[in-house]
């Protein structure tokens, strides 16, 4: 393999894309039009239970570290 091809391709890798940052956010942009069904979802009643007993426990370990 010619030492400048090779050279070429380690730049190449080396170099981030001109506009990472407008990648990212297109990525991200195509991903909320693409679940945007499941945000404006209801939370399933299991869901909400399991986030309520969490929040309770958090509140505990508060209020115990508080105390103490």
């Amino acid at each position: 393999m010619d030492r400048t091809v090779a050279s070429l391709n380690v730049e190449h890798f080396r170099r981030p894309p001109a506009d990472l940052k407008a990648v990212c956010t297109g990525i991200g942009t195509a991903l909320r039009a693409l679940h945007s069904d499941v945000l404006r979802g209801e939370l399933p009643d299991r869901i909400a239970e399991l986030l309520t007993q969490l929040d309770q426990q958090l509140r505990k370990l508060d209020r115990d570290a508080d105390s103490t």
